[in-house]
């Protein structure tokens, strides 16, 4: 029971935090000027101008504000059962939403403070890669190759006809399916799709029918175990690695410098040793 009651109180710390941009909304009974009003609970609503700060255009993204809108309601009925609860005067929580926020802004000073005079060049990002080879060995087999997935055999078929014909890529326009290319790692796939398509040696992999939808690949490269990647394949990671890094620098040069214009006293007894 307390265990419950702790961990209830932890996810009304995210309430109380990020969701409370969108759940304390103002409050209007009055629907005839409800042109901008996307969904209510009680009185609490959700605008077009409250929900600005997380979908940049609700009409245009609308598969996903639909999520979002739902994940309001649910969320704004939950916070509303919390807030007659008591847990919004909850001193443990309110402490943990302030020091949240607290670390919210410093993070976001120090970022934006950094990544004014980061850089990451190419030359950075080549001369990186040539001096840690071995950080770039595939740890598992590798097929690079375009996942196509549709809803019947029969459109699977017919893909698959195209696939293997030499005229096949103008033909694939007139066929439903949804494709993502991209390096599939061994066992990063549900087995029933993982397993023929690494022990398979074709171009073409499939129809393979998993739950209700029938699975193709098509295969460019296969890689083993232990070989190297390339520079193109590696390139993003180790920019992102570079990047953290020149940020976390710049961030302990800001600090340091800020330090030198400000008292600053810790009781001794506090002190590490």
């Amino acid at each position: 029971m307390v265990e419950s009651s702790i961990n209830f109180r932890l996810v009304l710390i995210h309430y109380l935090t990020f969701l409370s941009v969108l759940v304390f909304c103002a409050c209007s009974n009055d629907r005839s000027k409800a042109r901008d009003l996307i969904a209510q609970v009680g009185e609490k609503t959700l605008t077009t101008k409250n929900i600005g700060s997380v979908l940049s255009s609700p009409t245009s993204e609308k598969k996903r504000a639909s999520s979002v809108i739902q994940e309001w309601v649910d969320e704004t009925i939950l916070y509303v059962e919390a807030e007659k609860a008591g847990f919004t005067k909850d001193h443990q929580l309110i402490n943990k939403r302030n020091a949240f926020y607290r670390n919210l802004v410093v993070s976001s000073y120090i970022n934006n403070s950094a990544e004014k005079s980061v850089r990451v060049t190419k030359d950075k990002i080549k001369s990186y890669y040539k001096d840690n080879l071995s950080s770039f060995l595939r740890k598992e087999d590798e097929v690079f190759a375009t996942h196509y997935t549709t809803k019947t055999g029969a459109d699977a078929g017919a893909l698959k006809k195209q696939l293997l014909s030499k005229n096949g890529q103008i033909l694939l326009d007139t066929l439903r399916y949804a494709k993502e290319t991209q390096n599939i790692i061994r066992g990063r796939l549900v087995n029933a799709l993982d397993r023929p398509l690494f022990l398979a040696n074709q171009s073409v992999v499939g129809p393979i029918k998993n739950k209700n939808r029938y699975h193709l690949f098509r295969v460019f490269s296969r890689y083993k175990k232990g070989s190297q990647r390339d520079l193109v394949s590696c390139y993003d990671e180790i920019y992102q690695r570079l990047y953290k890094r020149a940020i976390a620098e710049k961030s302990t040069h800001i600090l340091d410098s800020l330090k030198q214009g400000v008292n600053i006293y810790i009781n001794p007894e506090y002190q590490q040793q």
